[in-house]
C-alpha cells in the first residue's frame, strides 16, 4: 500500500480531480485527507476522509504517509499565496508532489 495525504482545509481550490487520478493510477494507492471539507467527497474505499484534528496530531498525520500533496488547482489564488503545509511537511522531512496541472 502506498498512501498520499494532505493536511489542510477541502474547499473549492481544492484539485479532487487529481486525488482520482492517483487512484486510478494503481489499486494499492491510498490517500488520506486531514481537514474539513466544503465540497463533495468522491467515493472510493481507498481514500480515508479524517476530518479536522488538533494542531498537535498534525505531524503524526504527516508522518504517515509516503508522498504529501498539495493539490490545489492552479488560479489567480493559487499564484498569491505562500501555504503553510508545504513547510510543515519539509519540517517533518517527507517528500511532496506538487503539480501545475496534475489533475485539469
Amino acid at each position: 500500500m502506498r498512501v498520499f495525504g494532505y493536511v489542510g482545509m477541502i474547499a473549492h481550490w481544492f484539485d479532487m480531480q487529481a486525488i482520482q487520478v492517483i487512484l486510478d493510477a494503481a489499486p494499492e494507492n491510498h490517500v488520506i485527507l486531514v481537514g474539513p471539507e466544503e465540497i463533495p467527497r468522491i467515493n472510493d474505499s481507498r481514500i480515508h476522509y479524517v476530518g479536522a484534528v488538533p494542531k498537535q496530531d498534525v505531524g503524526a498525520w504527516i508522518d504517515s504517509f509516503d508522498v504529501c500533496l498539495y493539490p490545489f488547482k492552479q488560479s489567480e489564488l493559487l499564484d498569491t499565496i505562500n501555504p503553510v503545509k508545504i513547510y510543515e511537511y519539509m519540517a517533518q522531512k517527507q517528500t511532496g508532489n506538487c503539480s501545475k496541472e496534475f489533475g485539469n
